[in-house]
């Protein structure tokens, strides 16, 4: 993801990345449930509830 992608906000448990190439945006969406599961292992479940992904 590094380059690729960019967090933008977070805010009440939504996370809004943003993602420069359409076709990591798509395979971002394919993933978006394994994502999410990587990112409350790694600072909790609580903080992170959902992934929104925006191309710009």
């Amino acid at each position: 993801m590094g380059r690729q992608t960019e967090p933008v906000s977070l805010r009440n448990g939504k996370l809004t990345l943003r993602v420069i190439q359409p076709s990591m945006r798509f395979h971002l969406e394919q993933t978006k449930k394994d994502l999410l599961k990587r990112l409350q292992q790694e600072l909790g479940a609580n903080t992170i509830r959902e992934v929104h992904l925006v191309l710009g």
